[in-house]
């Protein structure tokens, strides 16, 4: 029990440790989901009751995990905003490309479909 709650704590820092290294957002989130699923599989086999020292432990971890929130909802934000700012650019080209694609002119002109 207190062995996984040791492990528990340590996979948090190394959560907190990975936000603060200088590395690509590509690697951060491969090893953010790699430590998660780790942290989430000792999470699951814990069961109560829980001694005083593993309570504290707890406490350490939701202390941490308030720090880690924040971290992660900001690399989320910038994912997302990248996300829009490829449809936009994805639109503005096909905009450049056809400039006259969604305009529907309707200038009065007869069309004989009997020829």
């Amino acid at each position: 029990m207190m062995g996984d709650l040791a492990a528990c704590l340590e996979l948090t820092e190394a959560l907190l440790s990975e936000f603060h290294k200088e590395q690509p957002r590509d690697t951060l989130i491969q090893n953010v989901h790699r430590l998660l699923d780790r942290r989430g599989a000792l999470l699951a086999a814990m069961k109560p009751p829980f001694s005083a020292e593993a309570q504290l432990l707890g406490r350490k971890i939701m202390d941490l995990d308030k720090q880690l929130k924040p971290l992660m909802q900001e690399t989320l934000s910038g994912i997302r905003s990248d996300i829009q700012q490829a449809a936009k650019k994805k639109t503005s080209m096909k905009q450049y490309i056809n400039p006259y694609q969604s305009l529907q002119l309707n200038d009065g002109r007869f069309y004989d479909r009997k020829r």
